[in-house]
Protein backbone atom coordinates (compact mmCIF):
# COMPACT_ATOMS: atom_id res chain seq x y z
CA UNK A 1 0.00 0.00 0.00
CA UNK A 2 1.70 3.46 -1.23
CA UNK A 3 1.35 6.79 0.62
CA UNK A 4 1.26 9.55 -1.02
CA UNK A 5 3.87 12.43 0.70
CA UNK A 6 3.49 15.78 -0.28
CA UNK A 7 6.30 17.50 -1.71
CA UNK A 8 7.58 20.01 0.66
CA UNK A 9 8.42 23.30 -1.20
CA UNK A 10 11.60 25.31 -0.87
CA UNK A 11 10.99 28.10 1.24
CA UNK A 12 13.09 30.29 -1.39
CA UNK A 13 10.28 29.42 -3.98
CA UNK A 14 8.16 32.42 -2.17
CA UNK A 15 10.70 35.00 -2.83
CA UNK A 16 10.87 33.54 -6.29
CA UNK A 17 7.38 34.66 -6.68
CA UNK A 18 7.23 37.45 -4.98
CA UNK A 19 9.96 39.03 -7.41
CA UNK A 20 7.82 37.85 -10.59
CA UNK A 21 4.80 39.24 -9.08
CA UNK A 22 6.61 42.33 -8.71
CA UNK A 23 7.83 42.20 -12.62
CA UNK A 24 4.30 42.21 -13.14
CA UNK A 25 3.55 38.53 -13.71
CA UNK A 26 0.32 37.36 -13.57
CA UNK A 27 -0.74 33.94 -11.13
CA UNK A 28 -0.06 31.65 -14.07
CA UNK A 29 3.11 32.80 -14.26
CA UNK A 30 3.74 32.55 -11.38
CA UNK A 31 2.55 28.72 -10.90
CA UNK A 32 4.16 28.08 -13.82
CA UNK A 33 7.50 28.59 -12.29
CA UNK A 34 6.85 26.17 -8.95
CA UNK A 35 5.09 28.10 -6.51
CA UNK A 36 1.83 27.04 -5.20
CA UNK A 37 -1.50 29.13 -5.56
CA UNK A 38 -0.91 28.87 -1.15
CA UNK A 39 2.34 30.74 -1.61
CA UNK A 40 0.92 33.15 -3.77
CA UNK A 41 -2.00 34.24 -1.56
CA UNK A 42 0.84 34.79 1.22
CA UNK A 43 3.23 37.16 -0.55
CA UNK A 44 -0.17 39.13 -1.92
CA UNK A 45 -1.40 39.38 1.65
CA UNK A 46 2.34 40.37 2.86
CA UNK A 47 2.52 42.76 -0.18
CA UNK A 48 -0.95 43.98 0.67
CA UNK A 49 0.57 44.55 4.61
CA UNK A 50 3.72 46.34 3.39
CA UNK A 51 1.47 49.23 1.06
CA UNK A 52 -0.56 49.51 4.37
CA UNK A 53 3.03 50.65 6.23
CA UNK A 54 2.85 47.74 8.84
CA UNK A 55 6.18 46.56 9.78
CA UNK A 56 7.28 43.58 7.76
CA UNK A 57 8.54 40.81 10.51
CA UNK A 58 5.40 40.98 12.20
CA UNK A 59 3.06 40.68 9.29
CA UNK A 60 4.98 37.71 8.05
CA UNK A 61 4.66 36.59 11.55
CA UNK A 62 1.07 36.47 11.14
CA UNK A 63 0.62 35.46 8.11
CA UNK A 64 3.54 32.55 8.64
CA UNK A 65 5.98 33.74 6.09
CA UNK A 66 9.54 32.82 7.79
CA UNK A 67 11.41 36.09 8.80
CA UNK A 68 14.36 35.63 7.37
CA UNK A 69 12.43 35.11 3.56
CA UNK A 70 10.48 38.28 5.12
CA UNK A 71 13.19 40.07 5.48
CA UNK A 72 14.51 39.25 1.85
CA UNK A 73 10.61 40.33 0.17
CA UNK A 74 11.02 43.41 2.59
CA UNK A 75 14.18 44.17 0.32
CA UNK A 76 13.04 43.10 -3.06
CA UNK A 77 9.90 45.59 -2.07
CA UNK A 78 12.13 48.58 -1.54
CA UNK A 79 14.40 47.99 -4.84
CA UNK A 80 11.43 47.94 -6.45
CA UNK A 81 10.07 51.55 -4.75
CA UNK A 82 13.42 52.94 -5.80
CA UNK A 83 12.98 51.84 -9.37
CA UNK A 84 15.97 49.50 -8.99
CA UNK A 85 16.83 45.96 -10.74
CA UNK A 86 15.12 43.29 -8.57
CA UNK A 87 18.48 41.31 -7.04
CA UNK A 88 17.02 38.12 -5.97
CA UNK A 89 17.12 35.03 -8.49
CA UNK A 90 19.19 36.79 -11.00
CA UNK A 91 22.93 35.95 -11.59
CA UNK A 92 25.57 38.47 -10.46
CA UNK A 93 26.77 41.42 -12.97
CA UNK A 94 30.40 41.27 -13.97
CA UNK A 95 30.06 44.81 -13.07
CA UNK A 96 29.36 44.58 -9.66
CA UNK A 97 30.63 41.05 -8.97
CA UNK A 98 33.78 41.00 -11.62
CA UNK A 99 35.62 37.53 -11.88
CA UNK A 100 38.79 38.71 -10.80
CA UNK A 101 40.43 35.71 -9.64
CA UNK A 102 40.41 34.51 -13.41
CA UNK A 103 41.53 37.47 -14.92
CA UNK A 104 44.72 37.67 -12.27
CA UNK A 105 45.30 34.12 -12.87
CA UNK A 106 45.82 34.93 -16.00
CA UNK A 107 47.36 38.06 -15.76
CA UNK A 108 50.23 36.05 -13.50
CA UNK A 109 50.58 33.81 -16.01
CA UNK A 110 52.03 36.25 -18.50
CA UNK A 111 48.68 36.44 -20.85
CA UNK A 112 48.54 40.01 -22.60
CA UNK A 113 45.55 42.09 -22.21
CA UNK A 114 43.89 41.43 -25.89
CA UNK A 115 44.81 37.83 -24.85
CA UNK A 116 42.97 38.00 -21.57
CA UNK A 117 39.66 39.21 -23.50
CA UNK A 118 39.93 37.00 -25.93
CA UNK A 119 39.93 34.28 -22.80
CA UNK A 120 36.56 36.29 -21.68
CA UNK A 121 38.25 39.08 -19.43
CA UNK A 122 36.28 42.47 -18.89
CA UNK A 123 38.20 45.52 -19.01
CA UNK A 124 37.46 46.42 -15.04
CA UNK A 125 38.64 42.97 -14.64
CA UNK A 126 42.16 43.52 -16.74
CA UNK A 127 42.47 46.95 -14.87
CA UNK A 128 40.95 45.68 -11.06
CA UNK A 129 44.22 42.47 -12.16
CA UNK A 130 46.96 45.28 -13.29
CA UNK A 131 46.27 47.03 -10.03
CA UNK A 132 46.29 44.36 -7.57
CA UNK A 133 49.39 43.50 -9.11
CA UNK A 134 51.85 45.91 -7.11
CA UNK A 135 50.25 44.88 -3.89
CA UNK A 136 50.61 41.00 -4.46
CA UNK A 137 54.51 41.79 -4.75
CA UNK A 138 54.36 43.82 -1.08
CA UNK A 139 52.23 41.24 0.10
CA UNK A 140 54.79 40.01 2.48
CA UNK A 141 55.17 43.36 4.39
CA UNK A 142 51.67 44.48 4.31
CA UNK A 143 48.95 43.09 6.14
CA UNK A 144 45.70 41.09 4.71
CA UNK A 145 43.54 43.79 5.95
CA UNK A 146 45.48 46.92 4.91
CA UNK A 147 45.64 45.46 0.96
CA UNK A 148 41.97 44.84 1.32
CA UNK A 149 41.38 48.34 2.43
CA UNK A 150 43.72 49.96 -0.14
CA UNK A 151 42.23 48.39 -3.21
CA UNK A 152 38.63 48.43 -2.16
CA UNK A 153 38.41 44.14 -2.10
CA UNK A 154 37.04 41.75 0.30
CA UNK A 155 39.30 40.03 2.49
CA UNK A 156 38.43 36.64 1.20
CA UNK A 157 38.93 37.73 -2.81
CA UNK A 158 42.70 39.40 -1.75
CA UNK A 159 43.26 36.43 -0.02
CA UNK A 160 42.30 34.15 -3.20
CA UNK A 161 44.30 36.60 -5.57
CA UNK A 162 47.73 36.23 -3.11
CA UNK A 163 47.18 32.44 -3.03
CA UNK A 164 46.95 32.64 -6.72
CA UNK A 165 49.67 34.69 -6.78
CA UNK A 166 51.80 32.82 -4.04
CA UNK A 167 51.50 29.57 -6.20
CA UNK A 168 52.86 31.11 -9.43
CA UNK A 169 55.74 32.29 -7.90
CA UNK A 170 56.45 28.73 -6.65
CA UNK A 171 56.78 27.43 -10.00
CA UNK A 172 60.11 27.80 -11.29
CA UNK A 173 59.33 29.33 -14.92
CA UNK A 174 56.86 31.46 -13.58
CA UNK A 175 58.61 33.28 -10.88
CA UNK A 176 60.25 35.26 -14.34
CA UNK A 177 56.97 35.60 -16.09
CA UNK A 178 55.73 37.36 -13.34
CA UNK A 179 58.75 40.14 -13.37
CA UNK A 180 59.09 40.37 -16.86
CA UNK A 181 55.35 41.42 -17.17
CA UNK A 182 55.86 43.84 -14.32
CA UNK A 183 58.52 45.19 -16.48
CA UNK A 184 55.94 46.01 -18.91
CA UNK A 185 53.74 47.79 -17.27
CA UNK A 186 56.20 50.16 -15.72
CA UNK A 187 57.61 50.42 -19.26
Amino acid sequence: MATLHRKKKHPMLILKGYRLYLMGSDDSEITKSGVCVTEIQKFKRFHEEMIAGKVYYRSAQAIGIEKHIAKKMFALLQQNRAGLQLSYGMGRDRETHPKINTAFSLLVDGLSESEMRGKGCSELEIRLSKEFLPFAEASETMLLQTIAEKTGMVKATVARLLKIYREKQQAPNNAKEIRDYRMQINA
